[in-house]
């Protein structure tokens, strides 16, 4: 969810009919540091060659090259977490009110293991049943036979990737950059587009859980 804010950093100016509108008008801002925030806005995702995933609040800083760690993050202004499921757990309490993330993803991790779908950036849902948020990754490099640039994993199993067919079109959305500059409504589209797929694909799934618990009880 975006969260406009008056602050100092990252300034948006808007375009108008008679030029770029001022500071008294609708000059939007985006504030990733808060001197109200418990935690800084914005971290780095490390690998380090690992199977254990970290996120760093507070540092942008990533390893340049194998065999470098993330330890070697220095002046981090926020709290480290390990694993994905902590990190979804985390993410999710910091996201009870709106704001703006920004995370920083692992590209050396992901190159080191040739630009694969599973070392990509991470993304941990829960694509069974989301109740309280529907997350939707949006990209101009996924495919529809290969995720590729995004790690989409359950938190049920967070170590596995999503299978592709359960997370396309509801949890990840390939983005077609000159559709999206020539249609204002273009990412509402593709959020309804997911909101309807993903409540077809759980109703589905109720109807089939129903109908084998009536054939368990009938024997």
């Amino acid at each position: 969810v975006l969260y406009f804010q008056n602050g100092q950093q990252f300034q948006f100016e808007t375009e108008t009919e008679g030029g770029t509108e001022t500071e008294g008008k609708r000059n939007r801002k985006i504030e990733l540091i808060s001197p109200l925030a418990q935690h800084p806005r914005f971290g780095t995702i490390d690998r380090s060659g690992s199977s254990d995933v970290s996120l760093t609040m507070g540092s942008l800083e990533q390893r340049q090259a194998a065999g470098t760690q993330s330890h070697q993050i220095r002046h981090a202004r926020g709290p480290r977490i390990t694993g994905k499921l902590n990190i979804y757990n985390y993410i999710t309490k910091v996201l009870e009110s709106p704001k703006t993330l920004a995370f920083r993803d692992c590209f050396v991790h992901w190159r080191e293991h040739k630009q694969m779908g599973r070392a990509g950036k991470i993304f941990i849902i829960d694509s069974f049943c989301p109740k309280d948020r529907h997350a939707i990754f949006f990209d101009d490099n996924i495919r529809y036979d290969d995720a590729r640039i995004v790690d989409v994993c359950d938190i049920r199993s967070p170590s596995h990737s999503v299978p592709l067919p359960r997370a396309i079109d509801k949890f990840l959305v390939r983005v077609e950059p000159l559709e999206s500059i020539t249609d204002d409504d273009y990412f509402i589209k593709k959020i309804h587009m997911c909101e309807e797929k993903l409540n077809h694909s759980i109703l589905t799934r109720n109807r089939m859980r129903d109908a084998l618990l009536r054939l368990v009880q009938a024997k």
